[in-house]
């Protein structure tokens, strides 16, 4: 998948017992475990896939992690007032709020709900996992104009209106259901 500015991420089997100690020792404060386990799994990576931080250094994404982190991120956000054309960080239409949760690991998304209903893999409703990308329309078209997080349990996160702001909503509401078109996965 692209990442953007030429960032890809490691791809490197974690199990998930692995994830667990990884997210454990961050939780802990013990920093030195942490950059022990993500030293031994950049050196089990595939070659050629890396994401770099903002000061443009390798670093080791855990799938599971990363979207617990996406997940429990964007749940702070909920409040944050709507403003069309806005990406953060106290403003945000629904772009502009995938967009920011997605460069606080990495990754660079383009700027409009359609653009960013074509990146990824696509992925059945059924199989969606926590930092998805949902999208919808309310066109007669179906050409996508709105987008959210997926957060699990058939709840999502988006940058709904000026009136509601960024809030959780469920997927399976009427609404949502009516206006699903597809859901994407970056990660």
């Amino acid at each position: 998948a692209n990442q953007g500015n030429d960032n890809t991420l490691f791809r490197t089997r974690i199990t998930p017992e692995q994830d667990a100690a990884y997210m454990k020792a961050v939780e802990a404060g013990d920093m030195e475990a942490a950059q022990r386990m993500v030293n031994e799994a950049a050196r089990l990576a595939i070659p050629n896939t890396k994401v770099v931080d903002e000061n443009g250094n390798p670093m080791v994404v855990y799938h599971g992690t990363l979207a617990k982190n996406l997940t429990r991120f964007n749940k702070d956000l909920i409040g944050s007032r709507y403003s069309y054309g806005s990406s953060g960080p106290n403003t945000f239409d629904c772009s502009g709020f995938t967009s920011y949760l997605y460069k606080q690991y990495g990754y660079s998304l383009p700027r409009t709900s359609t653009s960013q209903s074509e990146i990824g893999v696509q992925v059945e409703k059924e199989s969606l996992v926590p930092g998805d990308i949902l999208c919808f329309s309310n066109r007669r078209d179906r050409r996508v104009n709105h987008v959210g997080v997926y957060v699990g349990e058939s709840k999502f996160i988006h940058a709904s209106t000026s009136v509601r702001g960024v809030v959780m909503d469920d997927l399976n509401s009427d609404y949502f259901m009516r206006n699903y078109v597809c859901a994407r996965r970056i990660l």
